[in-house]
Formats: C-alpha cells, sequence, structure tokens
C-alpha cells in the first residue's frame, strides 16, 4: 500500500522537491556504459531529488530523494544505471519500491491509521506499480471453507 502511495506521489509530482543532504556524499565508480546511462538520465534523477558530480569514473551523489536513505539510493542507481533502459514511469515505481516501508517494519497505531487513510485515497489503489495485489478478499463462504466450518 505505501508503495502506491509512494508511486502516485511522484506521479503527481508531490515528492520530488523535497531532497535530504548527504554530510558525506554517496560515491560510487562506474563502468563507461554506467557513466553513459548517467548522462542519458541525469534530467530525470535530478527531477527525482538527486544532486550529482562526475569525477572520472565516479559519480559523487550529494543529494537524495528524501524518501530514499542512503542505502536505498545507492541501491536505486545501481539498480537504474545497470539494467535496461527504464522508462519515467519504470524509475518511478522503482523508487517507490526502494522507498516504501518494508514487511515487517513495526508502524505505531497512529502510523498504520494515516497509512490506510492516504491508501483509501490514492487512485488504483488495489495493485502495487509491478502489478502484485495490495488487498485481498474472501467471501463468507471462502472463509468458511478455509477455516474448514462448511
Amino acid at each position: 500500500a505505501h508503495e502506491r502511495i509512494l508511486f502516485h506521489s511522484l506521479s503527481a509530482g508531490e515528492e520530488m522537491r523535497e531532497r535530504t543532504i548527504l554530510a558525506i556524499p554517496l560515491d560510487l565508480t562506474l563502468h563507461p556504459s554506467e557513466m553513459e546511462r548517467v548522462r542519458e538520465l541525469w534530467e530525470s534523477l535530478e527531477r527525482m531529488g538527486f544532486s550529482m558530480q562526475t569525477r572520472g569514473e565516479t559519480l559523487l551523489v550529494s543529494h537524495i530523494p528524501a524518501l530514499l536513505g542512503p542505502a536505498e539510493a545507492k541501491s536505486f542507481l545501481r539498480e537504474v544505471l545497470g539494467g535496461e533502459e527504464p522508462d519515467l514511469r519504470e524509475l518511478y515505481a522503482l523508487m517507490a519500491c526502494k522507498g516504501a516501508i518494508k514487511a515487517g517494519t513495526p508502524l505505531a497505531e497512529a502510523e498504520a491509521i494515516a497509512l490506510v487513510e492516504q491508501w483509501f485515497r490514492t487512485p488504483d489503489r488495489q495493485h502495487c506499480p509491478h502489478g502484485r495485489p495490495i488487498a485481498l478478499s474472501w467471501s463468507r463462504a471462502e472463509l468458511e471453507k478455509l477455516f474448514k466450518r462448511t
């Protein structure tokens, strides 16, 4: 659900202006093909909240999107630069995936309620951006069958 909410926010341009300044820039040594890919995606990555510079074969990242921590930002960049050329929708889906609350992460009751309320206001909320279902429903008969009550 959180992934869908983030994806919708990114697609609508809501989250992209919020960035985190890194005290120590991320330092990624890139293969020449990855460096070429950085140049191709530079504008899109900047619109998503990254601030970068190159120094030889090294990419130095000084700002990252606020919804990612440094480890998620590094993972996101590695995946984007090492794979096939993604379109903007795929970039948003990947960033939402990296920035979303993970299974097993404890939430305070207020956080959980706020998340569900946001999810109810999100269009196309039945599936994550990758197509996996977010919610399932069972009829009474199906539930009874699952619990061997019929």
